[in-house]
């Protein structure tokens, strides 16, 4: 097994229970898989950052708060942390998984590849989902700061939840450090 976390496609972990079978991207702190979880007998996403982030000890307390926000923001349209844990000294989390895409790969565009104006139709199924989630983030004294088509998933059902909590901030700490 690597402890890379770039090369855990394949491979089995946390006593057998997750099986990454793809990866579904990567960004500038870490990999997003696909798995198989044998006690849920669901798929669902596990989320691990890059090797060399964990030796910088703020992005470690920065990938730990994203799941503490998480688990602290249960919402029904957020997505949702099903367990935390460890592979050879990288943390993860392994997430909801939802199949209906973000907002972004639904978005339409124009033959210059520019975005197109959104139909009301298409707003109303999803902006009143995900201003409640925003709103109920807000309520609990915290700001998303990444608000973007791509943090906006859906479900196979088409129902929205906002995700990636990676740069939220706690408000009162920002007020106190002020």
């Amino acid at each position: 097994m690597s402890s890379n976390p770039k090369d855990w496609l394949g491979i089995q972990f946390s006593g057998g229970r997750y099986r990454i079978t793809a990866r579904l991207g990567e960004g500038g702190m870490g990999f997003v898989y696909r798995a198989d979880d044998t006690n849920l007998q669901a798929p669902v996403v596990i989320k691990v950052p890059r090797r060399a982030m964990l030796d910088e000890p703020r992005f470690a307390q920065r990938f730990q708060r994203e799941i503490k926000s998480l688990v602290a923001l249960s919402h029904p349209h957020i997505v949702k942390i099903l367990d935390v844990g460890e592979h050879e000294g990288i943390p993860f989390a392994a997430m909801q998984y939802l199949d209906g895409g973000d907002l972004q790969a639904r978005r339409r565009t124009a033959s210059d590849g520019q975005n197109c104006a959104e139909s009301p139709a298409m707003l109303q199924g999803w902006l009143r989902d995900v201003a409640s989630a925003l709103d109920f983030v807000h309520r609990q004294g915290y700001v998303h700061r990444d608000m973007k088509p791509e943090n906006v998933l859906f479900d196979g059902e088409g129902h929205a939840y906002l995700g990636d909590f990676g740069v939220a901030k706690v408000l009162h700490d920002t007020e106190s450090a002020g």
